[in-house]
């Protein structure tokens, strides 16, 4: 009887969790060599709004969001200067082909973008690192990982931990 209900126990509690997964609508990001070229302009999408994650000297990462989304993030920090932008953009340019130690790769800033459930863009990163993590929240919310290594991958569940 005890192990009847045990079973029972572990088949309720794995039916809520997989139900609180499988929720989630995550976001499709891609790489995109146009936003790399227009990244590398320096100039600033009107309608947008631009975050950085990583240290303000130099980012891992700059991230534009249509200002009609609100960003749920503890990684990511708004800014709106395109001084500001150039000038990582100069630093971007003179740390390319550089070694990270952290990842083991040569520097190679790429050009990603983020899509709405219907396939229209809604962000776009320039980025060190190429694998994010995207998903909507409530209404217009949309949750944004900081980009990490591909060789250092990671279970979208536990990114959630951060923002839940």
């Amino acid at each position: 009887m005890a192990q009847k209900n045990i079973l029972l126990m572990f088949l309720l509690f794995t039916a809520v969790l997989s139900g609180c997964v499988a929720n989630r609508q995550y976001a499709d990001v891609r790489r995109n060599h146009e936003v790399q070229n227009f990244f590398r302009t320096g100039d600033i999408l009107p309608g947008y709004r631009y975050y950085y994650t990583g240290q303000d000297v130099e980012p891992l990462a700059i991230l534009a969001l249509d200002q009609t989304y609100q960003l749920k993030s503890l990684f990511w920090h708004e800014f709106d200067s395109d001084v500001q932008l150039q000038q990582w953009m100069l630093e971007f340019r003179r740390s390319s082909g550089s070694f990270d130690d952290i990842a083991y790769i040569t520097v190679d800033y790429k050009g990603m973008e983020i899509l709405s459930p219907d396939k229209h863009q809604i962000g776009v990163v320039f980025t060190r690192y190429d694998w994010i993590i995207a998903w909507y929240g409530e209404g217009k919310e949309i949750y944004i990982s900081r980009p990490e290594p591909a060789g250092q991958q990671r279970s979208p569940r536990l990114f959630h931990r951060f923002y839940d």
